[in-house]
């Protein structure tokens, strides 16, 4: 299952195995106490998670410091609620990864839905917002059109979008042009200036 979670999620295996055996180790100590001694180990050639603790699972516990019942033993599940948050921080730091040096590149992706005036635009392995104040006035687009942007900024930790775009920056003109234009590419006609007002004329 670990690997399986690493191949499609694009997560570090070793980061799923720390992200578990935390996960497992608050759970027995929440059930045993922060005192008692446990440790917690992934044993990669089983694909089982082993707890460790100096403590005997007899069918009725008299010694709670030495002994636990059988029934109270099966009930150290891991915590979910811990995986699917470390889960959660290793795909922030996956798309940041993937993004951040792509700041101040056209990119290209499907409008997913609107959300209070922004646009939310799905770029694959995760969405991108494109706020109301970035979008050029009298353009309107549909759920499932394809629209091209400037992403303007990566964000490291964010709880709502990573990544932000934008349409009306002079820089995402400039750089249409060095797209669509040979001689700009090329270098023999270059841009010193940009003066626009987005929607209405360049």
């Amino acid at each position: 299952m670990i690997d399986q979670i690493s191949r499609e999620r694009g997560i570090d295996k070793s980061f799923l195995v720390e992200a578990i055996e935390e996960a497992v180790l608050s759970a027995a100590r929440k059930k045993f106490g922060q005192r008692r001694d446990i440790e917690v180990r992934y044993n990669e050639e089983f694909g089982e998670v082993e707890i460790f603790q100096f403590r005997i699972v007899v069918d009725k516990a008299e010694d709670e410091q030495t002994e636990i019942g059988f029934a109270e033993a099966r009930l150290l599940d891991p915590d979910k609620q811990i995986i699917i948050h470390r889960m959660k921080d290793a795909e922030r730091e996956v798309i940041y990864e993937m993004f951040k040096d792509r700041v101040g590149e056209v990119v290209s992706g499907i409008v997913q839905r609107f959300d209070r005036g922004n646009m939310i635009v799905n770029m694959g392995r995760t969405d991108a917002i494109l706020p109301k104040g970035e979008q050029i006035p009298k353009r309107s687009f549909k759920q499932g059109d394809r629209i091209r942007a400037y992403l303007k900024e990566v964000r490291e930790s964010s709880r709502d979008s990573q990544l932000v775009l934008s349409r009306t920056c002079d820089e995402f003109l400039v750089k249409l042009f060095r797209m669509e234009v040979p001689e700009m590419s090329e270098g023999i006609v270059q841009v010193m200036g940009v003066s626009r007002d987005p929607g209405f004329r360049a």
